[in-house]
């Protein structure tokens, strides 16, 4: 029967199968590992389906609900179907590769498996699979978009659509954003929709200037306290202070003051 079928295969692939992951980038991984054993096992491709289910992942389990009964007798439709689902871009599995680190809780085989499989599915999504010299390209390409400017940047990306371009047709972008643009344009990019979000504030200048509220007294007091504190002394030739409020000027006075004085007795 069905049931005994099922009981029977069932219990031989939970020594041998781990629960689907929640990372949509090792989903790939534990259908080619499914795919593995059931053929190793001998399972028939009508209980594929019905024995994988229990080792999905919560999301992909509600993913299937929406399929019929008869697309889930097709075992290849409902891994394609779940695939489609948890699919990310080129751009975002280039970065869980770039940004990967190693877990505490994994080894480093384990680590090397995971960067191993996140490259592949990297390269899978560009379409590169045996050519070494698309790979080659595939590579330089990728270096010269990380040392873009944003601008240039941008306009290759919007050029290429999701796909990708070669390293010659990469830099003529650049170099082609860059020419047409003005000095210091190139790291700098200016959405179409939004025309003034690099723009400054306009600040009004001379009569025009819209009061600043009470803080711009104090702005004010600082800025003649800074003009002040640069002012020179000639009778001593130090900054900070004029000769009207010189110490030694004082002192000099003072001094002066004294002998006046000391003559007028004497005399």
């Amino acid at each position: 029967m069905l049931a005994d079928r099922v009981k029977r295969y069932g219990s031989a692939l939970k020594q041998v199968i781990s629960p689907m992951s929640e990372d949509p980038v090792e989903i790939p991984a534990f259908f080619e590992t499914s795919e593995n054993v059931c053929h190793a096992f001998e399972v028939p491709d009508d209980l594929k389906p019905k024995l994988l289910v229990p080792f999905l992942c919560k999301k992909a389990r509600s993913f299937t609900a929406r399929l019929s009964v008869v697309q889930l007798d097709d075992h290849e439709y409902v891994t394609d179907f779940i695939l489609n689902q948890f699919k990310l871009t080129s751009r975002q599995y280039k970065a869980r590769f770039d940004q990967a680190e190693k877990r505490f809780d994994e080894t480093f085989i384990m680590f090397a498996a995971r960067l191993r499989n996140n490259f592949r599915y990297y390269l899978r999504s560009r379409e590169v699979k045996d050519d070494f010299e698309r790979l080659c390209e595939l590579i330089i390409s990728d270096k010269l978009r990380s040392c873009l400017p944003q601008g240039p940047l941008n306009y290759v990306l919007a050029a290429e659509a999701g796909s990708w371009h070669s390293p010659d047709k990469v830099d003529e972008l650049a170099d082609f954003y860059v020419a047409n643009h003005a000095s210091g344009a190139a790291n700098v990019s200016v959405s179409p929709r939004s025309p003034g979000k690099n723009r400054k504030p306009f600040v009004p200048q001379g009569q025009f200037r819209k009061w600043q509220g009470a803080g711009a007294h104090q702005n004010g007091g600082q800025g003649r306290s800074q003009r002040a504190d640069a002012r020179k002394c000639f009778i001593c030739n130090k900054i900070g202070h004029i000769a009207r409020y010189c110490v030694e000027r004082r002192l000099t006075q003072t001094t002066v003051n004294s002998m006046n004085s000391t003559e007028g007795d004497t005399a």
